[in-house]
């Protein structure tokens, strides 16, 4: 199995500076938090993280279970989003319907050098394709 961190652990410990001081992001669309690196999935966290494809290479099926995949939903989004205007990495915007293809995160504001969308005043930027795990609950745990 992966030698994993709690959760508290990986905001002190990381290694990533998307993950050390900060919490873990959460999908506006998806009751699930962003985990970006496999070594920060916290081994305390009882509902579903999207983690990188990457943890395929890495899955112990005694430890997590895979529920989906981020950039097909079979239905289990929780909020469609109308049209959004998507601001490209040079500040051109066009008219897209993006942010219903995977995970999406709400942001601060637009975000200098990368790609953002905008949908009524508020701005999001989108996760690369995630798996989504669960952690699995051994019957020896009540």
């Amino acid at each position: 199995p992966l030698e994993l961190m709690t959760m508290a652990d990986n905001i002190k410990y990381s290694k990533h500076k998307e993950v050390k001081g900060k919490q873990y992001s959460v999908y506006d669309n998806f009751e699930a938090i962003e985990v970006p690196y496999t070594d920060a999935i916290p081994k305390d966290y009882d509902d579903i993280m999207g983690v990188p494809i990457t943890f395929l290479d890495k899955y112990y099926p005694e430890q997590f279970e895979i529920v989906g995949i981020t950039k097909t939903w079979f239905g289990m989004a929780t909020k469609v989003f109308p049209k959004q205007i998507q601001v490209s990495k040079t500040g051109k915007k066009s008219v897209v319907t993006k942010l219903n293809d995977g995970a999406a995160i709400e942001v601060d504001g637009p975000i200098e050098g990368d790609v953002y969308y905008i949908v009524d005043g508020k701005y999001y930027t989108q996760a690369y394709a995630r798996i989504l795990i669960r952690k699995k609950v051994s019957p020896n745990t009540h």
